[in-house]
């Protein structure tokens, strides 16, 4: 009993050890990623404040490609490690998460909306 455990422990060493290059590299390519999406995001902004006066939209941009580019890392960083499919399926259910989410904080949103212009119409009517 005793051996068989020594066996699967040496086992998952050596798998491990064996895995460790690509996990460093995968690692190193993910902070790479991170550490220069900002750095992208910034040029965007940039770019677009000189071409365009809208400052909301360059920012909104400037955020969009800062996620992209991590996003972008995530999947070559999985794509290292031999897990693309992983990182294609957690891809998925997230953006199928925000247009669900959208759609339920538009109706919040709205709902909100009414009971706020009610509770500030309903008053001033009166008065007006």
């Amino acid at each position: 009993m005793g051996e068989d455990i020594l066996k699967v422990f040496d086992k998952f060493w050596i798998d491990f050890i064996r895995a460790l290059p690509g996990l460093i590299s995968a690692v190193i390519v993910f902070l790479f990623f991170i550490l220069f999406s900002g750095k992208v995001g910034k040029l965007v902004r940039a770019r677009l404040d000189y071409k365009t006066n809208d400052v909301l939209l360059s920012g909104f941009f400037a955020k969009i490609t800062k996620w992209l580019f991590v996003i972008a890392g995530f999947v070559i960083a999985m794509e290292i490690l031999g897990l693309a499919i992983l990182a294609g399926g957690i891809i998925t259910g997230a953006g199928l998460s925000a247009v669900i989410l959208g759609f339920a904080f538009k109706n919040i949103g709205r709902i909100f909306y009414r009971v706020f212009y009610w509770l500030l119409i309903g008053p001033l009517k009166s008065v007006i």
